[in-house]
């Protein structure tokens, strides 16, 4: 509510009188009258869905919010490549969800057919990020013996948020960026490797 007032210049303390318990009706209730007008914001619509881990209407949406905060680059390593000087934490996620998640929403672009992409779409769905499973057995920590881009890949912070809302996710796993930015080749194969994971001073220190 106060992102909603700052960026429409209604306050930050508009919805106070509302208390702690402002329902959908209430907020419509306020907002209708004003006859905001939303147009010019269309254009950010994905973005802000994702960044604010709104809820779709569909993967296909997902598909939409995602592309949006990666400036449309449907190469991810690619996106954390050019972008490793502004952003400085990264998500590990496990890569059999991720390439459910891509096959189904159709997020790689592809050469194949349309017919072809159905028959990829109905594959079966992966329902749940499960990181747990990259961890060792009777740790909290340190991950398995485990490959990038064979088990696990690593994503922007506006990616993994929205897609650890929209699915269930059993295990945050961060990799932070901390030295070596001024040589991004070198900071991207460390961020790679395999590393402890959680926030300790042995995670991948990059």
């Amino acid at each position: 509510m106060r992102d909603f007032g700052d960026i429409f210049k209604l306050g930050s303390g508009f919805f106070n009188s509302r208390g702690a318990t402002l329902t959908m009706q209430d907020f419509l209730d306020d907002v209708r009258p004003m006859s905001i007008d939303f147009s010019e914001y269309e254009n950010v619509k994905w973005t802000l869905i994702a960044i604010m881990c709104l809820k779709t209407s569909g993967e296909d949406q997902q598909k939409e919010a995602i592309l949006s905060v990666l400036n449309f680059n449907h190469n991810i390593e690619a996106y954390i490549h050019e972008h490793l000087e502004h952003e400085t934490v990264f998500y590990v996620v496990n890569k059999h969800f991720f390439d459910s998640w891509s096959n189904n929403v159709g997020f790689e672009e592809s050469n194949l057919g349309k017919s072809a992409q159905l028959h990829i779409r109905k594959e079966e769905k992966v329902r749940i990020i499960d990181n747990a499973s990259l961890i060792e057995n009777m740790h909290s920590l340190r991950l398995k013996d485990i490959e990038y881009g064979v088990d696990f890949i690593i994503l922007p912070r506006f990616v993994f948020f929205p897609l650890s809302k929209w699915h269930s996710c059993n295990k945050v796993i961060e990799r932070k960026v901390i030295v070596y930015r001024q040589d991004r080749n070198k900071s991207l194969n460390l961020f790679k490797q395999k590393k402890t994971a959680g926030n300790s001073s042995s995670q991948a220190n990059l």
